[in-house]
């Protein structure tokens, strides 16, 4: 009994880590290429990032 509470124990902690990696709230991916952080264009309120050689924008919470 003890194993299998372990055993859900972590499979709840791997699948919320899991969530928090792929789920990012406020984020916006755009098909726009780039080669680095300077060729995003810039948008009020947003970081942008050069992300995979396409420009990825997260918004910030001032």
């Amino acid at each position: 009994m003890a194993k299998f509470v372990m055993f859900v124990y972590t499979l709840i902690i791997f699948l919320f880590l899991f969530l928090i990696e792929t789920g990012r709230v406020g984020s916006e991916k755009t098909t726009i290429p780039c080669d680095n952080d300077h060729d995003c264009d810039e948008v009020f309120n947003c970081m942008r990032m050069c992300i995979d050689g396409f420009c990825d924008y997260v918004v910030l919470n001032l």
